[in-house]
């Protein structure tokens, strides 16, 4: 039996030249090494973030500056590493390994979601852990690789040139560059635009894919570290506060003859990527895989939502809808979920409560992901029903289908008890699509795709189509009941293909932004009749709006400040916000006051209130358990 270290160091020992001392390899060598690795790093990392030679080659011929910048940047990390270890070698190896599993994370991402690795990606390395497991060929074939060569230099550390330092010189310099590096971060405002300055860097913050493929994968993520903070907007007063909200307070109605409006039930259902496959037209449908879907939307009841995200982070989707605050003020790669919503925020829920509501969230995940157990907590919800909750539920694929959502929504209505918002949210269509998920399908498509992006289509088609079916399922119900009772369903976000996007002809509209790529679809149903409307397209962050008049609330004044916002401007899109002047996105009115709310001292608090509040029949949100997972 073969020992591998011994293998290993074999290996390592006859690939490299010795020196008569029996020094593997010379110090000539090695420090010639250690220079071209400084000089081939930015680059093989460049490589790894786009996977395109030509793309790869052209970033060499043209961006100049950026390419000295992020070799300055390897050099710093290898100098920190080398007066940490008091190793060349071992500095190194160190180096290797920290730009090896950076990349790995930035292609995985690039792969899963089409956008590079952010500074606030960071946070959330639970959630990431989870879903990289479902694409874990790539992964695991990038981490042996960087065990091989780690491994390989650490196996030769007695025959390679260490060049220590004495303590004394090792003392110095590494105070030198902690301190330099001290100086970067605590003043990296002011260091970024020096030297975008002299190497005539762009920071093209609004488009993180130009961003990176201009500016480098290491010196775009220092970039945006810069982003992660919030500022106080100039503005920001109670005075202002009051200034913008003050004209949307109404004097109540004391007209006594008016009949009291009829709560009905409400569910927001949010299903996981659902979208409507026929848009990919190359490739023919035999079968329509959402007949309910489409059959309610012919009868004017349906909506085009744009999303905040594209093929992935539902808790920005959840965030807007939940909040009817956008999430396009937000640094990217910045989840409110888990680094904003630290208090009690005023939410639709808590206007629902208000209106005499009890209020339940369903998911069919772990409540710990995207933090929800806490951040449903603050949003004002009595109860939260997730995978923890649910005993022997049904499984389809990977996940907990969606007719099981369906009927714990169902069982939730018929508790009783008042009127009742669910908002629910699946999980079975959620990607990773790439694999063989389900021993059936319901109707298999002769793609003309590579097998990958074959199997990726039929695997979304078979979860679009048993997300309609939960639909038929709950719409059924609604018919029966004889409380009234409104549904809304939609999408969070379109999926996050891997193959069939560029398969298919659609790429490039992905990776390039455009409103297609965060166009989702919902659709309104109830057993009491709706006013007629037109196909309408929507920001998401307006559907707290809708669906409070659809439910005849009493709506608060920030309600109708968001009603005078969606006169003007219905639809705005995360990636379109101003480029060429973002002074005038931060004294927009809208982050103002988003501000206050997540940040602030709170000044529009009253205004989130409803004028005359009924008295709550439901439980108080102060008996939803904090989630320490």
């Amino acid at each position: 039996m073969i020992h591998l270290p011994n293998s290993l160091s074999f290996f390592f020992r006859t690939a490299l030249p010795r020196t008569e001392s029996g020094k593997t390899p010379c110090r000539t060598v090695q420090l010639c090494c250690l220079f071209l690795t400084l000089l081939l790093l930015p680059v093989i990392m460049q490589f790894l973030h786009l996977l395109d030679v030509p793309e790869v080659l052209a970033w060499l011929k043209i961006f100049h500056g950026p390419l000295q910048v992020n070799i300055l940047i390897i050099t710093l990390l290898f100098l920190f590493f080398y007066a940490v270890f008091n190793s060349l070698s071992y500095g190194m190896a160190m180096l290797l390994l920290f730009c090896g599993l950076f990349s790995i994370a930035d292609m995985q991402k690039m792969r899963i979601l089409h956008q590079p690795l952010l500074p606030g990606d960071l946070i959330f390395f639970k959630q990431a852990l989870l879903v990289t497991r479902m694409y874990s060929t790539g992964i695991v074939l990038g981490v042996l690789l960087i065990v091989v060569l780690v491994s390989g230099l650490l196996l030769l550390r007695k025959q390679l040139v260490h060049l220590r330092l004495p303590w004394r010189a090792r003392i110095v310099a590494g105070a030198l560059l902690c301190g330099s590096l001290l100086c970067i971060a605590t003043n990296l405002r002011g260091v970024i635009p020096r030297v975008n300055q002299h190497y005539r860097i762009v920071n093209e913050f609004w488009n993180q894919l130009s961003n990176y493929h201009k500016n480098g994968v290491l010196y775009a993520f220092l970039m945006n570290l810069e982003s992660l903070h919030v500022d106080k907007p100039e503005q920001y007063s109670k005075k202002n506060v009051d200034a913008l909200l003050q004209p949307f307070v109404v004097m109540p109605d004391e007209d006594t003859s008016k009949p009291k409006p009829v709560y009905p039930d409400v569910i927001l259902y949010m299903n996981e990527s659902f979208w409507d496959l026929t848009r990919i037209e190359s490739v023919p449908l035999p079968c329509d895989p959402i007949p309910c879907f489409r059959s309610l939307s012919r009868g004017k009841r349906s909506l085009t939502l744009y999303s905040p995200v594209f093929g992935g982070n539902t808790c920005d989707a959840e965030f807007e809808v939940l909040t009817g605050m956008t999430c396009r003020f937000f640094p990217e790669g910045v989840r409110a979920y888990n680094q904003f919503i630290q208090r009690p925020v005023p939410s639709l829920v808590r206007l629902f409560k208000a209106n005499g509501y009890r209020t339940t969230a369903v998911h069919t995940f772990k409540r710990w992901f995207w933090n929800r157990g806490n951040v449903y907590r603050h949003l004002g919800f009595d109860h939260f029903i997730s995978m923890e909750d649910m005993k022997d539920p049904e499984i389809k694929g990977m996940y907990i289908s969606d007719a099981e959502l369906s009927r714990r929504i169902i069982a939730r209505l018929d508790s009783g008890g008042g009127p009742q918002f669910i908002f629910a949210l699946s999980m079975q269509n959620h990607g990773p699509y790439d694999e063989e998920r389900y021993d059936s399908l319901d109707c298999r498509v002769a793609t003309g795709l590579s097998d990958a992006a074959d199997r990726e289509y039929n695997t979304y088609l078979q979860g679009i189509t048993d997300a309609d079916h939960s639909l038929l399922q709950l719409t059924r119900y609604i018919r029966k009941v004889s409380r009234p009772t409104l549904l809304l369903f939609s999408g969070d976000h379109l999926p996050g293909f891997t193959h069939v996007y560029r398969e298919a002809g659609y790429e490039k509209p992905v990776r390039d932004g455009q409103p297609w790529a965060f166009a989702s679809r919902g659709v309104w149903f109830a057993n009491f009749p709706l006013a007629p409307q037109q196909d309408t397209a929507l920001s998401m962050y307006y559907l707290p709006l809708a669906v409070a008049r659809q439910a005849h609330l009493t709506l608060p004044p920030w309600y109708r400040f968001l009603d005078s916002l969606r006169t003007r401007t219905p639809v705005r899109i995360r990636k379109q916000h101003s480029a060429r002047h973002p002074e005038m996105e931060e004294r927009s009115p809208e982050w103002l006051l988003i501000y206050d709310v997540l940040f602030g001292k709170g000044y529009s608090q009253r205004y989130q209130q409803v004028t005359k509040p009924v008295r709550n029949s439901g439980e108080s949100t102060d008996t939803l358990p904090v989630d320490s997972q």
